[in-house]
This record gives C-alpha cells, sequence and structure tokens, in this order.
C-alpha cells in the first residue's frame, strides 16, 4: 500500500527521506456552532463553587478525600476550601479572606491533611467515571483511546524539583495527564521537565483504573523503541506522532521484500546473539510491571540508551523498532488513522488550556518541597477538571433530553 501511495505521488520519497504532505483541513458544518451556542445558552452561566458542590452531591468526592463523610458544614466549606488552595495555588490566606467563618489555620491544615492522605486519584477516578458514564460521551469517542502530553505549572525556582521550561524560560514543573478519547483526565502525575517521558506514559496507562485502553497517543518525548515493545506486551498499543517524520526509516527483517521505490528507506536489521538472549529478560520485565512489582517509569528510563549492548534492551529496542516500523506504515498509508492520532493528542492539549485556566498562579516552597506535597498539587488540579468537565457533560445531556 505504500508503494501504492508513492507510484500515485500521495506520499513523496527523495533522497532517501518521506515527504508527507499535510492533512487536508475537515469542513466545519455550520450546524455545529449553531447548536453549540444554543445548547450552552440554556445551560448559561454558573460559579465554580456552584459546580463542585453540584458534581459532590452526585459522586461523594469529599467523602473519598477524607476517607468519611464530613462530620458538619463547616468540615466541608474547609475542604473545599484547601481542594480550591492547592489546585488553584492560592494560599490559605487567600482562601479564608473568601469564605466567612472560615480560618486560614484550618484551611492550612486541611490542605496539610489531603496531601497526606493521597486520595486525589480516587477522587478523579470517581468523578470521571460519573462523567463517562452520560450517554452523550459516547458520542465523542470510543473509551479505549487515550493521549498523554506534559503541561507545566509554573513554580518558584527556589523548589528542587523546579527546572526551566524552554519556551517561557521560566521554573515550574510538569504535570503528566492522560486524557480518554471522552474527554476526562484517567491519570496524573508529577513530573520532571525537559526528561523522556515513556517510562510516565506507559505507567499511566497501565495504572490507571478507569478504562480498558487499547491505544495511547505521545509526542516524540513520550517515544522510545524499547518503550513501544513495552506497551505492546503489556496489551495496547503506543501511537507516536514523530518529529522529523521525513528521516524516519522502516527497519524490516532481511528476509522480507519490499518493492524497489522504497529501498533508500529500509534500514535492515538482524536478530543478534544478545537480542535472543535477552527475550526471557525482557518478558520477565513486562510480568513485573503487570503484576504491580516495579515501576514503568523506573524500568524504562533504566532502558534508555545508556543501556545499549544489554540482552534485556537490545530484546526490547529490536522487536520496537519493528512494531514502530509497522506503526509508520498504518500511519502513512492510512490518513483516517493519521488524523485519529493528531485528533486525540489535540484533545489532550484542550484539555491542558483548561488546567492552565484553573491554575491562576504558580507553585510556592511552602507546598511543593516534598514529591507528595507537588503530588497533590497535580492531584487536585486534575479533580477540579475533571469536576467542571463531569458538571459540563451533566448539563449537556440535559440539554439535550430536554430538546
Amino acid at each position: 500500500m505504500l508503494a501504492e501511495a508513492v507510484s500515485d505521488d500521495e506520499i513523496g520519497v527523495a533522497d532517501g527521506r518521506f515527504q508527507v504532505p499535510r492533512l487536508p483541513p475537515v469542513l466545519k458544518d455550520p450546524a455545529v456552532d449553531a447548536t453549540r451556542s444554543d445548547m450552552f445558552g440554556r445551560i448559561g452561566s454558573v460559579q465554580l463553587p456552584d459546580v463542585m458542590v453540584s458534581i459532590d452531591e452526585q459522586t461523594r468526592f469529599s467523602g473519598v478525600l477524607l476517607g468519611r463523610d464530613a462530620a458538619r458544614r463547616s468540615e466541608l466549606e474547609t475542604l473545599y476550601a484547601a481542594l480550591l488552595a492547592l489546585g488553584t495555588d492560592k494560599t490559605a490566606a487567600d482562601m479564608a479572606r473568601m469564605m466567612d467563618g472560615v480560618s486560614d489555620d484550618r484551611i492550612e491544615l486541611m490542605m496539610r491533611t489531603l496531601e497526606e492522605n493521597g486520595q486525589f486519584r480516587t477522587a478523579s477516578d470517581r468523578v470521571a467515571a460519573a462523567m463517562l458514564a452520560h450517554p452523550i460521551a459516547r458520542l465523542w469517542g470510543t473509551g479505549v483511546v487515550a493521549s498523554a502530553d506534559m503541561m507545566s505549572m509554573d513554580a518558584t525556582r527556589h523548589l528542587w524539583l523546579a527546572r526551566i521550561e524552554p519556551r517561557r524560560r521560566t521554573p515550574a514543573v510538569g504535570t503528566y495527564t492522560h486524557v480518554v478519547d471522552q474527554w476526562a483526565i484517567i491519570y496524573d502525575q508529577p513530573v520532571l521537565l525537559n526528561l523522556r517521558q515513556a517510562g510516565v506514559a506507559i505507567e499511566g496507562a497501565l495504572n490507571q483504573k478507569v478504562c480498558e485502553l487499547q491505544r495511547l497517543a505521545v509526542d516524540t518525548h513520550g517515544f522510545t523503541h524499547f518503550a513501544m515493545a513495552a506497551a505492546k506486551l503489556l496489551g495496547f498499543d503506543l501511537a507516536p506522532r514523530l518529529a522529523d517524520l521525513a528521516t524516519r526509516k522502516l527497519y524490516l527483517p532481511h528476509d522480507v521484500a519490499v518493492p524497489r521505490s522504497l529501498e533508500p528507506l529500509v534500514v535492515r536489521v538482524k536478530i543478534s546473539r544478545l537480542a535472543k538472549e535477552g527475550w526471557d529478560g525482557l518478558l520477565h520485565v513486562i510480568m513485573s510491571l503487570k503484576s504491580g512489582h516495579s515501576s514503568a517509569a523506573t524500568i524504562i528510563d533504566r532502558h534508555g540508551s545508556a543501556a545499549r549492548g544489554t540482552a534485556t534492551y537490545e530484546a526490547g529496542t529490536l522487536l520496537g523498532k519493528v512494531l514502530r516500523s509497522l506503526f509508520l506504515l498504518d500511519y502513512l498509508v492510512k490518513p483516517e488513522f493519521r488524523r485519529e492520532v493528531h485528533r486525540n493528542l489535540s484533545q489532550g492539549e484542550s484539555v491542558h488550556q483548561l488546567q492552565r485556566a484553573i491554575l491562576a498562579g504558580r507553585i510556592e516552597a511552602k507546598h511543593g518541597r516534598k514529591v507528595s506535597e507537588i503530588a497533590a498539587v497535580s492531584g487536585a488540579l486534575t479533580l477540579l477538571t475533571n469536576i467542571v468537565m463531569a458538571w459540563n457533560t451533566a448539563a449537556m445531556q440535559q440539554a439535550a433530553d430536554a430538546n
């Protein structure tokens, strides 16, 4: 199929490089904008506190965060204030000035309690499940495809986890989120900037408990050949949007025949002695990941380029190269598949826009000195983001049912 696409000038080949044309834009139906305006005109505007209370009535995420039902109204108000403080980078004093009868000391104590409990992911999963239960969510995607990408959160330079964000040249800490194609965030974790993210991409897909993933779209930072092999053996496909696509090669065994027009794009690989010896070790690594005895982020990072020459690395990398070649064939000859990968990644970036609207400030040293504190900030932001999307989904469902 690739050779036919080259002969039909759908894909170009010159000087041993691919020439891949841009995908044409999809024509927008004018009725979509009109329907959206009409629907949200009926829904109207709402304040974030009202959104939180409404979703808490449906999901009881406050009970998950506390480990029990709130004993009194003041405790519930303090919980909401602490959640907003962590997820929006407001201080306890800022929140106390916004709420009558709630002191900054109580809010600060609740913030510490939430950081120590570590229940943000469980609460967020409950909200995400409620969101995906609405029939309208099934119109947005299949629920078995997701994207993974990092968003930088501004931070003070005094945090040891902070690194310089290369685009804006400001200190920041990353939050790496997995967004299912039905829009909910199904996993999040804090990460360091400017590092390979293939390990955390696989870890999130492996540890999330909201849906059964079959494919995960990532950008170049979330991809390595070893990671592609690990993902396949773990039961899902990694779908990378690769940088420098024109220079990518097809890695094929020597006994696979290809048309003459594609020979300049093929690199022949052989199964070396190390790769043969490393197969059992690779399977042991995968079983350790499946059983939860090892962290995927740690294992994948340890099998980066520095591990070249070890048997397990050579086996995983060889398999990953062949799998990436199979993926590249689909990516090049199936425009709809390529468009879907791009759409999945665009969904994740759109969710980041909402997260940036919620996270208005920067992470200060008071609540960012330990990994658990950064994880609480990331978890609170994810929970608030899912709360907003869940409320919108419920409101859209109600408007659609009333139409």
